[in-house]
């Protein structure tokens, strides 16, 4: 399902629709003030993970000390 992010023309509100057809995309309206005249904006994508921290000293391979050889 493509979550799409608009913004309104009239009070610049931002907001989310999750839009399944091209019909849906049609009748989109500002959930604050009710109005027509939205543009899609450019979204973001996110990545959830973790992150391996790395001690100054444990790398002798590379000089930034954190890519992904550093054990």
């Amino acid at each position: 399902m493509p979550l799409y992010e608009f913004e309104c023309e009239n009070c610049s509100k931002s907001f989310e629709e999750l839009i399944y057809t091209k019909k849906d995309k049609q009748n989109i309206c500002c959930p604050k003030c009710g109005g027509k005249k939205v543009n899609i904006l450019i979204s973001m994508f996110g990545v959830a993970g973790t992150e391996k921290k790395v001690s100054a000293n444990s790398c002798s391979s590379c000089s930034t000390k954190n890519c992904s050889t550093c054990a």
